[in-house]
């Protein structure tokens, strides 16, 4: 109950090891009924202290305390690395997390875009603490999952008392990630001749994990090449390539230019699948031939792997 004659309004406040947190707080009297509610979901364990605050027309203030023990189980301290990973070639991702307490831990990973549920991982009995696990970037049925943006859910159960639960993200409503910003774009165009198999190389800088749409445009700003189209890509210094070709495949001749959309924030913490391509720095020279007269062009390119 908050109220009196001369009533003016309450606040309600919760104080602990996570900080002071305002509950509630209104002008409107309650008198045998709710006066606010609260999600400790990401609270820290530890005693609180419930303080109601009542206030009149007169300036007099009445307050209650009351002590309660918050002692659920915290998943905290959510982290991957690295976030990207080729799962062709076996390598993998950990999820680091900590625990409050000893737990039975399932894991989650869902499709950024579809928000279907890509994989499961169950760890029984992982102590209280830092904790690892791993994910190879392959789906239930084995297969290599496909090349996105994943994103994850953490369930915890104590093992003393099945029901203390702790949660990690939600599967419909994932947390977002970090706002990401392009910076240091450039592109190298001197002395590009597409027909000698020349690339055009474009540099640039993600803030954070985002979804980015690069254009090559021509004089009149029209695309030409869609080169990237809300393509997953990672935090720090990126490369790509552009061939000289129309998104027809045909060849370009005259000016262009590049276009960065402004790239969109990836769920938090995110896992990002991609495939290394086997080869690379593709070259022929002489690009220019006549079979008849026994000329042969050279094809130089690097592999990745054997």
């Amino acid at each position: 109950t908050a109220s009196d004659t001369n009533f003016s309004s309450y606040t309600l406040l919760a104080i602990g090891p996570s900080g002071t947190f305002t509950l509630a707080s209104s002008i409107l009297p309650v008198v045998n009924g709710t006066l606010g509610t609260v999600n400790p979901q990401g609270w820290k364990t530890g005693t609180y202290t419930l303080r109601l605050t009542v206030t009149d027309r007169a300036g007099t203030i009445s307050k209650l305390d009351r002590l309660v023990l918050l002692d659920h189980l915290q998943v905290s301290a959510i982290s991957t690395s690295p976030v990207l990973i080729d799962p062709y070639l076996g390598e993998q991702a950990s999820i680091n997390y900590t625990l409050s307490r000893a737990a039975n831990v399932t894991i989650r990973f869902y499709h950024a875009i579809t928000k279907q549920l890509t994989r499961t991982i169950t760890a029984s009995a992982k102590p209280a603490g830092a904790n690892t696990t791993l994910w190879n970037g392959r789906a239930s049925d084995g297969s290599v999952a496909p090349l996105e943006a994943y994103y994850f859910t953490i369930e915890a159960i104590d093992t003393a008392n099945p029901n203390r639960k702790g949660t990690y993200n939600n599967a419909t409503t994932p947390l977002v990630g970090l706002n990401p910003s392009t910076t240091n774009a450039a592109a190298t165009l001197t002395n590009f001749n597409p027909y000698r198999n020349d690339l055009v190389q474009i540099n640039y800088t993600l803030s954070a994990p985002a979804r980015l749409t690069i254009k090559i445009w021509d004089a009149s700003q029209t695309t030409i090449r869609a080169l990237l189209d809300q393509a997953a890509r990672i935090q720090g210094n990126q490369v790509e390539w552009w061939d000289g070709r129309r998104d027809n495949g045909s060849f370009f001749r005259g000016a262009v230019s590049v276009f960065f959309d402004v790239p969109q924030a990836l769920p938090a913490n995110p896992i990002v699948l991609r495939q290394t391509p086997l080869a690379a720095n593709l070259r022929a020279e002489a690009y220019v031939i006549q079979p008849v007269f026994g000329e042969v062009s050279a094809l130089t390119y690097t592999l990745s792997r054997n």
